[in-house]
């Protein structure tokens, strides 16, 4: 600590001590005025401490106001000094010695209260900008007994962590602690400075650390900017021990209250015997820092993206899983004091399946178990014991024969009060589609609605879990018992679940199919196909809330129907289940008539595109969905362009106020280009040419109001009527030019559809952290190269291929270039361009097809491996994904439905025997 001080400084105070009375105001630019006619003035009474203690303050925010900080560390350590010697201590004040030999304070008289002029230090230290040095110093004075505001701690605090974003020291966002492998030892549980690299950041930890080792007096936004600067660093494991920190001594303060029997205002009435005890936890009393979920739910939202990159590195995945433990052992044990841990419920079943073992403290030492299968163990045991009445309230103080009266045992109360509604939704869809037990579903909705202290009752996102929970299980009874529920209700009389009651049936799956796999999931299957999934589902639509179905609902819907082969329903009542499609100019009108088509053209084009921004991404993409599954090119492609168009108007300011902005998954421009690749497989067959003459005669004559925007199938009709109207052409030779033209404005199509994924981001303005921008995955990928790679110029491809044989296609297109300079005739620059994504996306070229690329590009053609797999985020119940080669595709994992074999034709048995 810097001590040293000149020689006006040592002599105004001095001075100062003996002669100057309280009016004189001490600025430096008036020392030698004020000393000479202090040496000229009459005796004076001598200053109070009081006086003495608003005068050293104030020439201590003189020194740093003109940057004379020596000085100021001058009179704060002589300050310091004299109130040692004043206690009687035998030693100076830590700090001054070590530094500074041969010290030499300004000699006071009386005792005079330094508390003042430290603060004014430290707000000029921050003033100064030097929260570093300003917080050595008040490390140094809280070990000296000083307290200091929380004003004051909490400005230390804000100032570390902005220091902590603009300094230079940490550029990895990686922790220290699991860069240096510390994370194989359990004193990563520990909330130690010396596991952060960045010096700002690392002295606001030693800070809280200090300030609670001498019981000073923290606050709510000490924590909040500490917190948020771990997370900007990269920090995510402090970040998490720090919140388990306040959750800890937000139980401890609890637990004493409880065994006290007492509340925090209630100290006076605290007998002797007690007092003692109380008063080395009353800072706790005086903190009361109720742990807020929004910290929690900004450190989950830091886990979850990290945890749901496909290119995520070692020590990013190690640091969120710790990290993720941190918590999940709160609420293992019950410890979280709020009841919204939906948030927590979803990051904890989103972790991907990997074998990384983490640190778990349970109270009985650390222990290192395996990440994925403790943090579904805590999932499990939270349903089973779910909580169900409030934590015991500490009321006032209820005295016998001197003592506080009995209460129960402290550790035994869990502060986790009863689940709100989100959260017990988060773990039904946990039971119902990771653990593929009807049993643990029906448990969550029995204590839901009956155990439960102030029963809950069903919403409409508890019966859209249901729908989708059912499809994906297989089990249509779960589907149906949910769908008459919500069909009993007088609010959904007229929405689309009841317009496509008209045409479908209840139709079911009988075989399954064959089970594959793990013991687990086979016998998770079994359960769920033998047990009944609600003991009474009369119940479900005795709800007193609103269960009006939205656009979830009507997704979950569909996809039902097309996962029971129904998809034909979604057909016949498209136009009338969303009208707003008259209003895009598009050929194909489905079974429509000529009067129905004239009566939805009448509608007004603005008020039908606003109409269908209330649908949200989701229907649209179970509509094409299940318009591709019935081979409906043209009516996907028309639900496609509304859907674009209500996407984009979905971003405009003028309806901020009404619609949340949204864009259409992946999944979406996925369905689109497979839908391309369909058809632009029957143009390039003889059996489907055939059939492009008697589809054509279909469509009615229609001229495009705008040529530039006809593309994929519309493109198609309005060019066939050339080849249509020649009569002196075969009908063979007819066949064969719709063909050809079939799969160019296919291939056309699919490739706009591709670049408008690509440049989403760069050609449209999308309101940030409202909308969720669509990133390419695998299966996107591998419909691209569908169409592109093997229906386009790639030559012919054998039925099983193995590793050799395309090492061997590699080694001989580098051969004939270096030797001949030929480069590969199946090259395609869109190919290329789908390939240079993909590598940008983070994903490998698939080895089939990088002989392609020799001569021309040197990184596609690479035989090394770019990337590592796919992390498996399969549901807990299946069983683990096999590794298989795949020469000409990316490797992708079945995440939805069930892991089922297909079923074979059985042999008819001989009965003639």
């Amino acid at each position: 600590m810097l001590c040293n001080a000149s020689t006006g400084a040592s002599l105004l105070l001095h001075r100062l001590s003996r002669l100057l009375p309280s009016t004189t105001n001490i600025y430096a630019r008036h020392a030698s005025s004020s000393l000479r006619a202090v040496e000229h003035a009459q005796p004076t009474p001598p200053p109070t401490p009081a006086q003495l203690s608003r005068a050293a303050a104030q020439a201590v925010r003189h020194c740093c106001s003109t940057g004379e900080l020596r000085n100021a560390f001058y009179i704060v350590n002589s300050l310091r000094c004299n109130q040692s010697r004043h206690r009687g201590d035998t030693e100076q004040p830590r700090g001054l010695h070590n530094l500074v030999p041969g010290f030499d304070a300004i000699e006071f008289e009386q005792r005079v209260n330094p508390r003042l002029s430290y603060h004014a230090l430290l707000h000029g230290l921050l003033k100064q900008g030097f929260p570093s040095k300003a917080t050595q110093l008040a490390t140094l004075l809280i070990q000296d007994g000083t307290t200091l505001r929380t004003r004051t701690l909490g400005s230390l605090a804000s100032a570390l962590a902005d220091a902590s974003s603009s300094s230079s020291g940490n550029h990895s966002k990686s922790p220290l602690s699991v860069r240096e492998g510390h994370y194989q030892h359990p004193s990563i549980l520990s909330l130690e400075s010396a596991m952060i690299e960045n010096e700002h950041l690392a002295h606001g930890i030693s800070l809280v650390q200090q300030a609670r080792r001498y019981r000073q007096k923290r606050t709510r936004d000490m924590f909040q900017a500490l917190i948020s600067a771990c997370l900007l660093q990269g920090e995510i494991i402090v970040g998490s021990l720090l919140f388990v920190l306040l959750v800890k001594d937000w139980e401890t303060r609890r637990a004493l209250a409880l065994r006290l029997g007492i509340s925090p205002n209630t100290q006076e009435q605290i007998p002797p015997e007690q007092a003692e005890h109380f008063a080395e936890f009353k800072y706790l009393y005086s903190e009361s820092i109720f742990p807020p979920k929004a910290l929690m739910n900004d450190i989950l939202a830091i886990i979850d993206a990290t945890l749901s990159r496909e290119d995520v590195d070692e020590t990013s995945l190690v640091s969120s899983l710790q990290a993720l433990t941190n918590i999940a052992v709160l609420l293992d044990k019950q410890s979280l004091p709020f009841p919204e841990v939906a948030v927590l419920v979803r990051t904890m079943y989103r972790i991907p399946r990997v074998d990384h073992k983490v640190w778990v403290d349970r109270g009985q030492g650390p222990e290192r178990v395996a990440a994925y299968v403790y943090i579904h163990q805590v999932l499990k045991r939270l349903i089973d014991n779910l909580p169900t009445n409030r934590p015991a309230a500490v009321h006032s103080v209820s005295w016998k024969n001197n003592r506080p009266a009995p209460t129960r045992d402290p550790e035994s109360v869990k502060l986790l009060p009863p689940l709100d509604l989100a959260s017990y939704n988060s773990l039904l869809h946990y039971a119902l589609r990771h653990r593929l037990s009807t049993l643990l579903a029906e448990k969550v909705l029995a204590h839901m609605t009956k155990e439960r202290y102030k029963p809950l009752d069903f919403d409409i996102t508890t019966f859209n879990i249901l729908i989708r929970s059912g499809t994906l299980m297989r089990n249509s009874r779960i589907t149906q018992d949910a769908l008459q529920g919500l069909r009993q209700r007088k609010e959904n009389e007229h929405t689309a679940i009841m317009v496509l009651r008209e045409h479908a049936d209840t139709r079911s799956w009988d075989h399954p199919g064959p089970i594959m796999g793990s013991s687990r999931f086979s016998k998770a299957q079994r359960r769920s196909q033998s047990h009944p999934p609600f003991s009474d589902p009369a119940h479900l639509a005795s709800s007193r809330n609103l269960l009006l179905a939205d656009s979830h609902t009507l997704s979950s819907y569909i996809t039902h129907l097309v996962s029971t082969g129904q998809p034909d329903v979604v057909r016949k009542v498209l136009f009338h289940l969303l009208p707003e499609l008259a209003v895009v100019d598009h050929p194909t009108w489905g079974a429509l008539s000529a009067e129905e088509r004239t009566a939805l053209l009448r509608a007004n084009e603005k008020q039908s595109v606003r109409r269908a921004v209330s649908f949200g991404p989701y229907t649209f993409t179970t509509l094409l969905n299940a318009l591709r599954k019935t081979g409906e090119t043209g009516l996907a492609e028309r639900v496609w362009l509304l859907a674009k168009r209500a996407e984009r108007m979905s971003w405009d300011q003028e309806y901020a106020d009404r619609f949340r902005p949204w864009c259409l998954p992946v999944e979406a421009y996925t369905t689109m280009i497979q839908c391309y690749a369909e058809e632009a497989r029957r143009g390039s067959s003889p059996h489907g040419v055939l059939r492009l003459e008697d589809r054509l005669s279909e469509y009615p004559e229609w001229t495009p109001k705008d040529k530039r925007y006809v593309v994929g199938w519309a493109r198609f009709v309005a060019l066939s009527k050339a080849f249509r109207g020649k009569r002196h052409l075969e009908r063979g030779d007819t066949g064969r030019m719709l063909g050809l033209l079939l799969f160019r404005s296919m291939l056309t199509a699919a490739h706009e559809v591709f670049s408008a994924l690509m440049d989403i981001a760069k050609t449209h303005t999308i309101p940030h952290g409202d909308a969720q921008v669509p990133k390419p995955d695998a299966r996107f990928f591998n419909a691209a190269l569908t169409l592109f790679a093997r229906l386009g110029k790639s030559r012919s491809r054998r039925s099983c291929v193995g590793p050799a044989h395309v090492r061997r296609q590699l080694v001989w297109a580098h051969r004939w270039y270096a030797r001949y300079g030929h480069l590969p005739r199946q090259w395609d620059p869109v190919v290329q361009e789908i390939c240079e994504a993909m590598i940008k996306a983070g994903y490998s070229i698939p080895p089939g097809l990088r002989y392609l690329f020799v001569g021309r590009w040197k990184t596609g053609c690479s035989p090394h491996e770019n990337r590592v797999g796919l992390l498996d985020r399969r549901p807990f119940a299946f069983p683990r994904a096999r590794t298989t080669f795949h020469p000409y595709s990316l490797h992708t994992n079945k995440t939805r439905g069930l892991p089922l074999g297909r079923l074979r034709p059985r042999r008819p048995v001989r009965t003639d025997w």
